[in-house]
């Protein structure tokens, strides 16, 4: 092939991944906007917790810890005002889960980049995500609540495996700091990060990070304890094992459950042996102390508590469908 071949062959593959990035980033935006619109139009607000309460610091404990968003959305609004531009507070929280929605699809197309590495697979794939999230945020029988951190914390939780994956700390550990801000879950990052570490990194590195994210875990948690103290609430989680013990000796709650992001799970786990990249497939253990930790501190039929495990499981899944079709 000649020189001229060459570059023509060059150009014609970086076009080629312009309009595929340019196609994505048009498609993921019209995704985003059409996921929030259905969402707030099917979606009611907790008593407990509603939008009002969350920006003044009202609301009832743990909600009103979560605190990254209200607190966006009161910024906002106040520097709107300053110069005289009206826009309520509702609008403020429809923008900020039109901002998360496209940048979690943004963060999925990153990760998936992981381990997808075909230009057009990578511009696709992402898109699987808007199959799930449905099940976890729309289709709730138990009631369909909107709160204003579930969508951040999948995005801030998609993020972290990027940065886990690459090892790259610098970006991490801000990343983990804002997330706790948003909600106490991001912490299971960290379970991903023992798992995927145990036998191959030092056990003192291993530790010292661990402990590093406990210890920050911890503070800003008192932290938002002492700022929030005289809220009305239950303090940092609801105790809900009771009643998740009479939810699981109820067969006619299985269906709805299994129905946690498409019912993916199942061939998910099933498949652990076939995810050849070793920390996908050894992220999949987080199901474990996560499973434990819904059936203490939240109500597990109430599906959008699950969200965190989408992206994990998710491209377990794909990856082994990838391996099937590579069998074949």
């Amino acid at each position: 092939m000649s020189v001229i071949d060459c570059r023509g062959l060059m150009d014609f593959v970086k076009q080629r991944n312009l309009y595929l990035h340019a196609g994505f980033v048009v498609l993921a935006l019209i995704v985003a906007y059409d996921f929030t619109f259905i969402r707030f139009s099917l979606s009611q607000q907790y008593i407990r917790s509603t939008l009002t309460d969350l920006v003044s610091g009202k609301a009832t404990t743990p909600f009103q810890y979560r605190v990254l968003i209200p607190w966006l959305v009161k910024a906002l609004y106040e520097t709107l005002a300053h110069f005289r531009f009206t826009a309520s507070t509702g609008q403020l929280f429809w923008f900020m889960e039109f901002i998360a929605a496209f940048f979690l699809l943004a963060a999925y197309q990153a990760y998936l980049s992981l381990f997808f590495k075909d230009q057009l697979t990578r511009a696709i794939l992402p898109f699987t995500i808007v199959l799930i999230l449905p099940f976890n945020f729309l289709l709730s029988r138990t009631g369909v609540y909107y709160y204003p951190w579930d969508t951040p914390s999948l995005l801030f939780f998609t993020l972290g495996l990027v940065f886990l994956y690459k090892k790259n700390w610098t970006l991490y550990y801000p990343l983990f700091v804002i997330g706790l801000f948003n909600r106490e879950t991001i912490a299971f990052l960290t379970f991903i990060y023992l798992f995927a570490a145990l036998g191959k990194n030092r056990l003192k590195t291993t530790a010292f990070h661990c402990s590093l994210q406990l210890l920050i875990w911890i503070s800003i948690k008192l932290f938002l304890y002492r700022l929030y103290i005289h809220n009305p609430g239950t303090g940092f989680f609801q105790h809900h094992f009771s009643s998740n013990l009479s939810y699981l000796t109820n067969p006619a709650n299985y269906p709805i459950l299994f129905s946690c992001m498409g019912f993916i799970w199942i061939p998910a786990i099933l498949g652990y042996r076939l995810v050849k990249d070793d920390f996908a497939r050894r992220s999949i253990l987080v199901f474990i102390p996560f499973s434990l930790t819904l059936l203490f501190a939240a109500k597990i039929g109430e599906l959008r508590h699950w969200a965190e495990l989408i992206p994990v499981i998710l491209t377990a899944f794909l990856l082994v469908i990838k391996e099937l079709v590579k069998r074949e």
